[in-house]
């Protein structure tokens, strides 16, 4: 601002301030703002004359004071005039947001219990991150910024240009390499980041423009450093180490040895100070003292040893931490160093592994294993009912690989009711027909279920034979490393049972035949068995399709085929005391035809009023059944209705 007055001319030493104590700068930008008499108010005292004065604010408000002038000065001043209030501000603003200090390489310094971070003057150099933010330009800003980094008495600068900060997003990163300033060796030292000194750029707001932070200079090169813990027997022989390297510990062996070594510079025999060191296991904390002095006296270096333990329950891959003098209390230069990790794998000291038919069941994902339904008749292509299966069941040991004794192990046999596995086709309800699909004699010594059994050296072989329902069966088998069943092994990944008929195909819908003897809803008849899907056929059952394709031609009618097989060879009225031939309903090689066709036109020749079918239908010619039936290779079995069978000779049933 110019202020005018009259008199002798005072060019030199004077100092313009804000009355709220922000300083002025001096700037050779004039910028005239009208401004009402009432906030020119000045605290004037002396007698002088000051003219030609230029300043440009950086606050808010238009009251001023001069604060000093040249001494020894003699002025007459009769009347003071303030004219051109000079007032420069703009939309920029620039911040200091961030100052981090760390090691040269980028890595962490060490820090003091009070969170100082700690630098030493063996270890001088240091590297300052200081983080620039700014708003109110753009990236084709061509101005550029100084930013300042202050050491103790050193400064340091910078230049940035802001369309650096504008093309990072508003912010953008300064680095300064530096050090410890000759001569300090200890104390606190303030480091201060400064953007933009002096507001060049007219800032409203430059109270942040500044970051500051305090070093701890440790004077000395004080260190302790940790090696990962050792994990051992308690007699320090060693353990097994796992295919991934990890030390194996057996939960039913659980106590180790934790070797943790401890290195450190900067200290002799005379100190008397006293490192602390822990081990963390699970939620355990362990504590032991060492003497600086013991450190000193070994070369630099001592070895804690802790008698551990895992924590109940411990399985898997569990970490164990050692810490030499938590907190830092002892103000090392670095305590980057000071803590240390291992891994160990808790394994079971047995594995149980099976097998059935010989086929070892892998980890993971388990075995599917396809078996026949037993009490199916043996014939037709080259079905075996009834067959026992082996399953052997063996314990290894972990450690060496080899079987072993000892071992115990339970089987349990559940329905497989995952997604896309098969039920045979059942759909009997609940306690209505007596046995249950997958209900399974459990005092059966061959293969007992839910009953500990022991393992001998060559395993445990059982005999399974599968039930007469077809369906998923799923068997799991866990066990225990003794007989006190204390201490549980891995279980056996699943088997799954695939018990049924292979190779049978639905019987598509057709104008020809109509698929009958389905009921999905009992209230037609509530003593049925509910069986949607009852029309599965072999390869040689299809030829029923020839068969009512000729009929249908002959006769003009649609044939109803009945039950046929269910699903994976599944069994009709499971648990009611049917016999033979309709036991054949099991390989989908025979079809149940009804007795009655319906006629696909009016005044079919072949009705008659008294063959016992509805009006509109006829009575299905037997005589031209079966001899169709013979011709395709098939017999007709004895039922109430018409069976065509096409794998078995009727004098075998």
């Amino acid at each position: 601002m110019s202020l005018v007055g009259t008199g002798t001319n005072v060019t030199a030493g004077v100092e313009v301030q804000l009355i709220s104590g922000s300083t002025l700068v001096g700037l050779p930008q004039t910028v005239f703002l009208n401004s009402s008499p009432e906030h020119m108010i000045f605290d004037v005292t002396g007698i002088f004359e000051v003219n030609g004065i230029n300043a440009s604010a950086s606050g808010y408000g238009l009251s001023f004071k001069i604060l000093q002038l040249v001494e020894g000065m003699d002025v007459t001043i009769p009347e003071l005039t303030v004219s051109n209030i000079v007032l420069t501000y703009s939309g920029i603003d620039l911040s200091v947001a961030k100052l981090t200090l760390t090691k040269p390489d980028g890595s962490p310094l060490g820090v003091s219990p009070t969170g100082l971070t700690l630098i030493s003057p063996d270890s001088p150099f240091f590297l300052a991150a200081v983080k620039v933010s700014g708003t109110g330009f753009d990236a084709s800003d061509t101005r550029i910024a100084t930013v300042t980094l202050q050491v103790g008495q050193q400064l340091l600068t910078s230049s940035l240009p802001l369309a650096w900060i504008a093309g990072g997003g508003g912010s953008s990163m300064v680095y300064f390499e530096t050090q410890l300033p000759a001569g300090v060796t200890s104390g606190l030292l303030p480091i201060v980041a400064t953007v933009s000194p002096g507001n060049p750029f007219g800032e409203a707001n430059f109270s942040n423009n500044t970051a500051s932070t305090e070093v701890q200079v440790v004077g000395s090169s004080f260190d302790l450093a940790i090696s990962p813990p050792v994990i051992t027997k308690p007699d320090g022989s060693p353990l097994g180490v796992s295919p991934t390297g990890q030390t194996l510990i057996p939960p039913d062996a659980p106590f180790f040895l934790a070797a943790v070594k401890v290195n450190g510079t900067g200290f002799d025999t005379n100190d008397t100070r006293i490192a602390t060191v822990t081990l963390q296991v699970g939620q355990q904390l362990l504590t032991s003292s060492l003497p600086l002095a013991w450190i000193a006296g070994s070369g630099g270096n001592s070895t804690v040893y802790f008698e551990a333990h895992l924590s109940p329950g411990a399985i898997g891959i569990q970490t164990i931490t050692a810490i030499v003098d938590p907190g830092n209390v002892l103000q090392e230069a670095d305590s980057s160093n000071n803590t240390a990790s291992t891994q160990v794998q808790v394994v079971a000291p047995y594995k149980l592994v099976a097998s059935v038919n010989g086929v070892q069941v892998p980890d993971g994902s388990g075995l599917k294993y396809p078996l026949a339904p037993s009490n199916i008749r043996a014939f037709g292509d080259g079905v075996v009912p009834g067959l026992s299966t082996p399953v052997v069941v063996s314990c290894i040991d972990t450690t060496t690989g080899n079987a072993a004794t000892g071992c115990y192990f339970q089987l349990h046999m559940d329905r497989d009711t995952s997604a896309g596995a098969s039920d045979g086709g059942h759909k009997h309800r609940g306690g209505t027909f007596g046995r249950q699909p997958f209900e399974f004699n459990e005092t059966d010594q061959t293969f007992p279920l839910d009953t500990p059994m022991s393992v001998d050296q060559d395993g445990k072989a059982l005999f399974y034979t599968p039930p007469e329902a077809a369906g998923d069966l799923v068997l799991t088998i866990k066990g225990w490393s003794d007989s006190s069943r204390s201490t549980s092994l891995d279980p056996v990944a699943p088997i799954t049972f695939q018990i049924g008929v292979n190779g049978l195909t639905a019987l598509p819908a057709s104008n020809v035949y109509r698929l009958t003897g389905v009921y999905p809803n009992t209230s037609i008849n509530p003593n049925s068995q509910y069986h949607p899907g009852n029309h599965y056929l072999s390869a040689d059952g299809l030829k029923i399709l020839d068969l009512v394709a000729s009929m249908f031609t002959t006769f003009q009618a649609t044939l109803g085929v009945n039950d046929a097989s269910l699903e994976k060879g599944g069994v009709f009225d499971l648990g009611l005391n049917w016999q033979s031939p309709h036991g054949l309903h099991r390989l989908g090689n025979g079809v149940d035809v009804d007795l009655c066709a319906e006629s696909t036109i009016d005044n079919n020749p072949f009705e008659t009023a008294t063959d016992g079918c509805p009006n509109a239908w006829i009575r299905v010619p037997q005589d031209r059944f079966l001899k169709l039936c013979k011709e395709l290779g098939g017999f007709k079995v004895p039922e109430p209705q018409l069976h065509c069978e096409f794998s078995v000779n009727p004098e075998d049933l």
